[in-house]
């Protein structure tokens, strides 16, 4: 019988951890990543860093503004640039995904732009409160 190409939890933990070959964790890789799970690639990268697939990965991650996949690679020891932050900010905010562009410039301690993108993004979800009043004026009125 022909094992399933996306393995169980305990295969998946052999995989990470057991005496798996490298080629059978390359198998499983392009299986997970055909099935849209990256996560879980980044799960086998954890134990078995393969600097070909933190390349792909960090490719991904900036073309889709995705910062958490981006962040995480970082944290497993990918090489992750400040311009590699930048583009993926840059491709954040033109997806309308503000909240991993406003990650990408916390990791790169720019108040400034963090600032900027918080704005904008109170301005999208309808947090935008309303001006000071005026010096003497009443209070305004609730419902």
């Amino acid at each position: 019988m022909a094992r399933a190409p996306i393995p169980h939890a305990l295969e998946m933990r052999r995989l990470k951890y057991g005496e798996a070959t490298a080629a059978e964790r390359a198998t499983v890789a392009q299986a997970l990543l055909a099935s849209g799970r990256r996560s879980e690639v980044l799960l086998l990268l954890e134990r078995h860093p393969d600097p070909e697939a933190f390349e792909r990965e960090r490719r991904w991650a900036i073309a889709q503004g995705d910062s958490f996949h981006l962040l995480s690679l970082k944290r497993l020891g990918a090489p992750v640039s400040p311009d590699d932050l930048r583009a993926l900010a840059r491709a954040a905010e033109q997806k309308g995904r503000l909240r991993d562009a406003i990650q990408c410039q916390r990791a790169l301690e720019d108040p400034a732009a963090v600032e900027r993108l918080r704005a904008r993004l109170d301005e999208e979800e309808g947090r935008v409160l309303p001006p000071p009043p005026l010096p003497g004026a009443a209070p305004p009125q609730g419902p």
